[in-house]
């Protein structure tokens, strides 16, 4: 069977539109469905709802979940980064699962709650499925009882004392972003065939989305850090992703993942797609030519801008359309109400007019008759 036979039988492959955004009314309200979307589409939209906004562009949720968030790692980093006797007691798990929801809320409009599951604890992620290196976190698909759902595992010490959580919460937002694309961006054969273009190779997930999205977010709060003047959470991850960069360890890991399919020949029989650049400049977020960073064309958040007034500006314009017709439908009524009064009174003048020719008729008519009376 050739080549084009068998892309004949592969079936067709139909991308979900996401509705239009606005942090107000009911436009904040984000749906998404399970692999519904291209995986560009999806960094798209998700970074045109947080990526250098003001306050006044963000939704209330927001505003209260960074907030909260920044409060929360403020009041609980002390307890970490020192030995902690097991077994280890369940607040701490309680500081990542709240820092968890935050994040959701602010990133991810609060999809992640009900996809996702996180179990935190002292050495609980399993072996690297790549064998390439030692991991601290991992996002998985489980099946159980025919259903799938999404777990995040994310070791938060070793047996002889807890990380800091600086560090820790950087594990939780990287897995968070997998567990993003992994439940929301589409794994359809076309976009599965072009991994190494979009989420990356399954088992890896390093692909140039994740590792955009990833820094774009990295970048938003360092800044909450910034305002708030918290070391730790200005220079998260700094270690991994110092300056502007996007994560070298997620780079240099979805390279070696790369040189493993090359190896297998999977390019060659035409199982995946090349690695193309990912600096095109038709590319609303994209890499600098070096690879190293991340830019956004201005022209995403201006779009966007201009869609949030117009949409804001919709309702002033229907209420404002909806007194006209109310004024034109009155001033119909009035018109018609003035015809028909017009008609009414040309009437009367009608009948008065025929009653006084009767009464003429009558007088000529009674004075004709005594006339004759008199001469007889």
């Amino acid at each position: 069977m050739s080549k084009d036979q068998k892309k004949d039988q592969l079936p067709e492959v139909k991308h979900s539109s996401i509705s239009k955004y606005a942090p107000f009314g009911n436009h904040q309200i984000v749906t998404l469905k399970e692999n519904a979307y291209r995986a560009r589409d999806l960094l798209n939209f998700t970074v045109k709802t947080f990526h250098n906004r003001q306050d006044a562009d963000l939704t209330k949720a927001q505003i209260a979940a960074r907030d909260a968030f920044v409060t929360k790692f403020q009041r609980r980093k002390g307890k970490y980064g020192v030995t902690c006797p097991a077994p280890i007691p369940q607040s701490f798990d309680n500081d990542i699962q709240y820092l968890a929801r935050r994040l959701d809320e602010f990133f991810f409009f609060k999809l992640l709650e009900r996809h996702v599951d996180i179990y935190t604890g002292i050495d609980i992620v399993g072996e690297d499925p790549m064998k390439i290196q030692y991991i601290e976190g991992e996002t998985i698909k489980i099946k159980a009882h025919g259903h799938e759902s999404t777990r995040i595992n994310i070791n938060i010490g070793l047996p002889d004392g807890l990380f800091n959580l600086d560090g820790i919460v950087g594990q939780l937002m990287h897995e968070m972003v997998h567990a993003y694309l992994l439940t929301f961006a589409c794994d359809c054969w076309k976009c599965s065939k072009d991994a190494l273009n979009n989420v990356g190779i399954k088992n890896d997930g390093h692909g140039p989305i994740f590792l955009m999205l990833h820094r774009l977010i990295l970048s938003e709060m360092r800044k909450w850090g910034e305002s708030a003047g918290d070391k730790e959470l200005a220079t998260l991850l700094e270690h991994d992703c110092p300056g502007l960069s996007i994560s070298m360890n997620a780079k240099a890991r979805a390279q070696l993942v790369a040189a493993k399919i090359n190896s297998s020949n999977k390019l060659r029989r035409g199982e995946l797609n090349a690695a193309r650049s990912q600096s095109n400049q038709t590319y609303l977020i994209r890499f600098t030519s070096d690879g190293e960073r991340v830019l956004v064309e201005p022209s995403l958040k201006i779009r966007q801008i201009k869609i949030e007034d117009e949409l804001r500006e919709k309702p002033k314009r229907a209420s404002e359309f909806a007194e006209d017709y109310v004024r034109y439908f009155q001033a119909q009524k009035l018109m018609k109400v003035e015809e028909e009064g017009g008609k009414k009174i040309e009437d009367f003048e009608d009948e008065d007019e025929d009653e006084s020719e009767d009464e003429d008729e009558s007088d000529e008519s009674d004075e004709s008759e005594s006339e004759e009376s008199d001469e007889d």
